[in-house]
């Protein structure tokens, strides 16, 4: 999971937006496991670039090399 750490907010005042990228299968489960765990937050699944500039963070779903590579051009 990578997120912005430069916020200077706290997450009770904050509606966050998370992208999950999601090009493998699995991606769901981190879709549901983030909307359960933070209850403000819109979580926002990405099949493609670029990704939304007023993403807080973006969750890669397997860390497999593929999704990385993808991910970075």
């Amino acid at each position: 999971i990578l997120f912005n750490l430069s916020l200077n907010f706290s997450i009770s005042s904050v509606m966050y937006k998370i992208g999950v990228l999601g090009i493998q299968g699995g991606f769901e489960e981190h879709v549901t496991a983030l909307q359960k765990s933070i209850s403000d937050i819109e979580v926002i699944v990405i099949r493609e670039a670029p990704f939304p500039e007023t993403l807080h963070g973006i969750v890669l779903p397997g860390g497999e090399s593929t999704t990385m590579s993808i991910v970075s051009e």
